[in-house]
């Protein structure tokens, strides 16, 4: 019976945690900015339908708890809209997007005991025309499919593929960029 519940416990530990998702909503007018920041994960921006922005994060959680990793909502400057992932390894009661993040693979908790989290957020993003894009992401690719206004893109480690009308800043650290424009002259940054 012993070696029964260990075999159980083993069993357990190393089945894959179930997925969790986040949906956020709300009405963008053109001009208003929508902003998303992650950590680490993969992010997707298409062209929204009509003028709600919709936001989905899909939480996939491979190690540690993932209680301590979320996605939340606020309202940005100018009637738009603030995505973000947080994490609550420092400050448990964190409910907003300013704050110091830690996704170390070993980060101290607020009681400076070593935390191991391995944690993905995948986002997928519909932006509504002329509304304003900027995107943030540590660890994870971003790809933007039918961007119609001015975007800034900036990442550090992953890759950039962007179709639209044209962005304002591409960036990565680590990684590349594929852009195609389809305005016929470009003004802005890219490195």
């Amino acid at each position: 019976m012993r070696h029964a519940l260990f075999a159980l416990a083993a069993i357990t530990t190393t089945a894959p945690l179930a997925a969790q998702d986040y949906h956020f909503t709300k009405q963008l007018a053109q001009g208003a900015r929508l902003e998303v920041e992650n950590i680490n994960g993969q992010i997707d921006v298409t062209r929204a339908t009509g003028r709600t922005a919709e936001v989905t994060v899909t939480k996939v959680v491979k190690e540690g708890n993932g209680a301590l990793v979320k996605a939340i909502m606020e309202e940005a400057s100018g009637g738009g809209m603030h995505v973000c992932t947080i994490y609550l390894t420092r400050d448990p009661n964190r409910n907003s997007c300013r704050g110091n993040n830690s996704d170390d693979d070993d980060s101290r908790d607020s009681r400076g005991r070593n935390i191991r989290l391995e944690v993905e957020m995948r986002y997928s993003v519909k932006v509504p025309a002329g509304a304003l894009l900027t995107v943030d992401d540590v660890n994870g690719n971003v790809t933007i499919t039918g961007a119609d206004v001015e975007s800034k893109i900036n990442i550090v480690n992953g890759d950039i593929r962007f179709d639209g009308i044209g962005a304002s800043n591409l960036e990565t650290v680590n990684g590349k960029i594929v852009g195609s424009f389809s305005r016929g002259s470009w003004d802005g940054t890219m490195s």
